[in-house]
């Protein structure tokens, strides 16, 4: 729920106007893609590291401790969405399973949270349920 979240967000803060420029399907020929398609097409991490950052003309977010926040959180996610038969199995405590990484992640709204507040810090007018739900 955590990273179906931000990725909301995200779509939300891309301006209705914007239009980003990507190399996708070859490097030689530069595709345009309108809010729509940015949407639709490109993945959560394309849109925090590359389209967020030139929408709104900041740093990307990549590197930073709130990125490691949201890889976690996506790798916690992938491996719920796209659980393997090793996931499924009884085992040890020493064995790294899914149930062992759900309940040793740190809390999935603090790591979206982050980076929300990564982006929001940089905006001009921050949406009214920053001040309302502050990080902690």
């Amino acid at each position: 729920m955590a990273f179906t979240a931000l990725e909301a967000f995200v779509n939300e803060l891309i301006p209705d106007d914007f239009v980003y420029h990507t190399h996708k399907r070859s490097e030689i020929v530069l595709e345009r893609m309108k809010k729509s398609e940015i949407e639709r097409f490109l993945s959560l991490d394309e849109k925090l590291s590359k389209v967020l950052p030139e929408a709104l003309n900041v740093e990307s977010p990549k590197g930073t401790k709130c990125w490691k926040g949201f890889v976690k959180l996506k790798r916690v996610r992938d491996r719920i969405i796209h659980m393997k038969k090793d996931d499924r199995r009884s085992s040890g405590p020493d064995i790294p399973t899914l149930w062992h990484e759900l309940f040793r992640v740190e809390p999935p709204f603090r790591q979206a949270k982050d980076i929300c507040d990564f982006f929001v810090r940089r905006l001009n007018v921050a949406p009214r349920w920053v001040d309302e739900y502050p990080s902690k």
